[in-house]
């Protein structure tokens, strides 16, 4: 009887094995072609596979390349709230771009498809939303870039990078205040060049930025920042009695020579700004992101329903709301120039 039972349990073990889940079991019905789609790793949990395509890899720079991903749901449920698809099988898009010498990762674009491989929702983030972000050793994405990176490593433009010819030296300035780094209003990407300010920093994020003046001096000084923008017209409007406007800020900061500061520690800050008409203009900060200029890892955002809202706004009197009137902070600031420079339609004179 004893012998029975262990046949039994052996038997029964056995079969567990061959009935046990295979990843060519899993990818069966995946329609990718598999001499081009590359396996990252398979989470058996999630019941998903992520994959690359290694026909899309291509270098940009030295040191850096994009690729495209698929991430493969073949269960029930991708986990995904706003996912039409998730509960059929059908695949999540990215588009990356990896720089293995600094080790990091831009998000370049968001997609969904379709299990026939139709594409049925595409995102491209703007260029101002594509920041780099360090990975952690051993985390997904570097997992990513560790398979990934062996498809550029004989591609003489990713790896030219040590020569005289190509490699491009910053000589930092050492005496008085560096000239600026481009003319102001030029293009960088989606940002445009403001120029120099120089202010307080002791305030909230939107006095601090109304009380900014433009910095022409060519003399030592701290608390100087470059100032970008970036601005849609969907953020601003115009009738005949209101006017509105909104931009995202770029505050980089700078040492007392003019060079910009790339020390663990110290931040460049986005800061989303707005206001509108009524009665007076009002003006508020509605939100803060802050990048470590070293690793360029978001730190921490700040906004309504931060800790550290109070930051963002004074406390005024107008209504009880976080605004403050800009009339009050007059003068040549970022957001003015910003707001002038953006040429909105119906772009009133005089803010």
């Amino acid at each position: 009887m004893k012998k029975l039972m262990m046949l039994a349990m052996l038997l029964l073990t056995v079969c567990s094995s061959a009935c046990a889940e295979s990843l060519d079991e899993v990818l069966k019905d995946c329609k990718l072609d598999r001499n081009r789609w590359q396996v990252v790793e398979w989470f058996k949990d999630e019941q998903a596979v992520r994959l690359f395509d290694s026909t899309s890899i291509q270098t940009v720079a030295p040191n850096q390349y994009e690729v495209t991903i698929y991430i493969y749901f073949y269960g029930n449920d991708c986990g995904a709230v706003n996912c039409n698809y998730r509960k059929i099988k059908h695949y999540h898009s990215e588009k990356c771009k990896f720089d293995t010498k600094a080790s990091t990762v831009t998000l370049m674009s968001l997609g969904t498809v379709d299990d026939n491989l139709n594409v049925v929702e595409s995102l491209a983030l703007s260029s101002n939303l594509q920041i780099p972000v360090a990975m952690k050793r051993n985390s997904l994405y570097d997992k990513t870039m560790q398979k990934t990176k062996a498809f550029v490593k004989d591609d003489k433009k990713f790896e030219a990078v040590e020569t005289k010819e190509n490699v491009v030296t910053i000589k930092k300035n050492t005496t008085g205040f560096a000239p600026l780094p481009q003319p102001i209003g030029t293009k960088e990407g989606e940002w445009t060049y403001l120029g120099r300010f120089v202010g307080p920093m002791n305030l909230t994020y939107a006095q601090n930025i109304l009380l900014m003046r433009p910095f022409e001096s060519k003399v030592e000084c701290d608390g100087v920042f470059d100032v970008y923008y970036y601005h849609t017209h969907d953020w601003c409007y115009c009738d005949e009695n209101t006017y509105g406007y909104g931009c995202e800020l770029k505050l980089v900061p700078l040492d007392k020579n003019g060079n910009v500061i790339q020390r663990q520690g110290v931040c460049t800050e986005l800061v989303h700004i707005g206001g509108g008409t009524k009665g007076a203009f009002c003006c508020a900060v509605s939100q803060v992101r802050r990048y470590d200029t070293l690793t360029h890892e978001l730190v921490e955002t700040i906004n309504k329903d931060s800790a550290k809202y109070e930051r963002m706004n004074p406390v005024t009197s107008y209504g009880a709301r976080y605004v403050v009137l800009i009339n009050e902070y007059y003068g040549e600031n970022p957001f003015v120039r910003a707001d002038r420079d953006s040429k909105c339609p119906g772009w009133r004179n005089g803010l």
